[in-house]
């Protein structure tokens, strides 16, 4: 049990009972996990939500000691993660699994698909929402249409080839591929 202070004051934060970070650089120094949002740990900072230093969820109480009122906010699932400002490290990616994917060419030969283009549906999306704040526009992760001339045969293979779809009116020529180092 920790020992009553003896002095007559102490500082509100002796009552903290979860970590508060300043800073995504204080997080991170504290290798606090950089996840999707939602996850435990450090998101994509979203400037459309509130600075967040700390991880958690649910109903919380807050306690204004300049007007002396208590406030109550529930802070739903999807924000459970830290969201601070500053720059997340891009961690080195691992070389990609092979692939049994390949693409049946006119006359029935085939060319093998490279893996470094595929990444699955949660990848892509991670990507998206990685990017976000660099355009005006609305993105989203495109499954690529099969080219009927150019059939891909999948086999086993779980990833896919994904286009980032930029803006409402996009055509195919202003798609950017979307290719995710993974194992």
């Amino acid at each position: 049990m920790t020992p009553q202070p003896t002095t007559p004051t102490y500082p509100i934060s002796d009552l903290n009972v979860v970590k508060v970070y300043a800073t995504m650089a204080a997080a991170l120094a504290d290798n606090i996990p950089v996840v999707m949002p939602g996850g435990a740990g450090i998101q994509v900072y979203d400037p459309t939500l509130p600075q967040k230093g700390w991880i958690g969820c649910g109903e919380c109480n807050f306690f204004n000691s300049a007007n002396g009122t208590e406030v109550t906010v529930v802070i739903p699932p999807t924000q459970n993660s830290i969201n601070l400002p500053g720059v997340l490290p891009i961690p080195a990616a691992p070389a990609p699994a092979p692939t049994p994917a390949y693409t049946l060419q006119p006359g029935g030969s085939q060319m093998p698909v490279p893996a470094i283009n595929l990444c699955t549906q949660a990848q892509a999306d991670a990507f998206v929402l990685e990017v976000q704040s660099r355009f005006s526009v609305p993105l989203e992760a495109v499954a690529q249409a099969s080219d009927p001339n150019f059939q891909v045969v999948w086999g086993t293979e779980t990833r896919r080839l994904f286009n980032l779809k930029v803006g409402p009116n996009w055509q195919y020529g202003y798609a950017y591929s979307i290719g995710c180092k993974s194992t």
